[in-house]
């Protein structure tokens, strides 16, 4: 099988390349009889004109590249990034190819109920597909409201499940480690998490340091923590991956995700590879892998006292904290990348000889 993945440049920072990156070398490891290759659709390292030619260019390029594979991949999001995919869409259909539609976008519901033209594009490039991939229960019961295409397949995002590693040890003198990785403004919640820690007494924020890993408001960000006086408290690292990502999901003791709109985050599921407790919030997939009261807490987005109560329970209880790692790691076994490599090779046979 010959399958071109239509997705963001590599360079693209965020969950949804990292998922694009892994599917492709894991399925270029496993299946050598998958030829894969990557068409990019999108770039940010440049000025908006320069993207929104850039990825006109993408388009026209792609024309010369429609007789080497059959099979497209294209992974959406919602907004400018579904806009370009339905392009995409039409465009292969035309020609005959068959077209997998992956929707990752964590405002996905907000993008369709937001215009009468969101809602019947997104139906029309549905129904156009060949598939549809969604990553959870949730969003596979909104896709059918969207369209009459019932051939959807559920795939979790993927992660490299750890074999073993020498997790940082909790000593008296050491503050609990709660960690957030992801971009840095409102719709991910690290603003309420700011404010749930400026509301603990003295002796709780003693207790407690937060690292923040991320991009974007990264300066507005360090100016609340100062005037909230959380400097102590809070530690802002900017966007970390590959081995400083690992170290940090090692040294942590609890991983904090507070957001507003989500598909099924990737930090989420590496966290709990990492055998750490979750806070997050009942949005999107969330829900489905972090279960309250068994490998976290969930909470309302928004729900401030409910995320400081959390991250209390969690800061003065040791034992809660490992029961609940473990269920973490327990839970997330589905997500390995070799299970979800699997399936999407299956997903791939199904379209070709459909």
């Amino acid at each position: 099988m010959k399958i071109m993945t239509v997705a963001n440049a590599k360079t693209v920072k965020g969950g949804i390349t990292s998922v694009v990156n892994s599917l492709i070398e894991g399925i270029t490891a496993a299946h050598p009889g998958c030829t894969m290759a990557r068409h990019a659709s999108y770039i940010d390292s440049v000025h908006p004109l320069l993207r929104i030619i850039y990825s006109l260019w993408a388009m026209l390029l792609l024309l010369f590249k429609l007789p080497f594979y059959k099979i497209y991949h294209l992974h959406s999001a919602a907004d400018g990034s579904f806009y370009r995919k339905a392009l995409y869409t039409f465009l292969l259909r035309l020609f005959g190819k068959k077209v997998i539609f992956h929707i990752h976008g964590s405002s996905f519901q907000e993008f369709h109920d937001r215009s009468r033209f969101n809602a019947w594009l997104i139906r029309r490039t549905l129904n156009r597909s060949n598939g549809i991939i969604v990553l959870s229960e949730q969003m596979k019961g909104l896709v059918l409201t969207y369209c009459g295409n019932e051939k959807i397949w559920i795939l979790p995002n993927p992660i490299q499940v750890p074999a073993a590693w020498n997790a940082a040890g909790e000593g008296e003198d050491r503050p609990v480690q709660l960690l957030f990785m992801g971009e840095i403004g409102p719709r991910k919640g690290i603003y309420d998490l700011v404010e749930a820690l400026s509301r603990l007494d003295e002796s709780a924020r003693q207790r407690t340091l937060l690292h923040v890993c991320g991009n974007h408001e990264i300066e507005k960000l360090k100016r609340l923590i100062e005037e909230k006086q959380l400097t102590d408290t809070c530690i802002v690292h900017g966007w970390i991956d590959g081995e400083t990502k690992a170290a940090m999901l090692k040294n942590a003791d609890v991983y904090i995700l507070p957001s507003y709109q989500e598909g099924l985050p990737v930090s989420i599921l590496e966290a709990m590879a990492y055998e750490l407790p979750i806070i997050s919030t009942n949005v999107g997939g969330i829900p489905e892998v972090v279960l309250n009261n068994e490998n976290g807490f969930v909470i309302t987005p928004g729900d401030v006292e409910a995320l400081g109560r959390a991250v209390i329970r969690l800061t003065e209880d040791a034992e809660l904290r490992r029961r609940f790692g473990q269920k973490s790691r327990s839970l997330v076994a589905p997500h390995d990348l070799g299970l979800v490599v699997g399936n999407l090779h299956q997903i791939y046979k199904s379209v070709a000889s459909g």
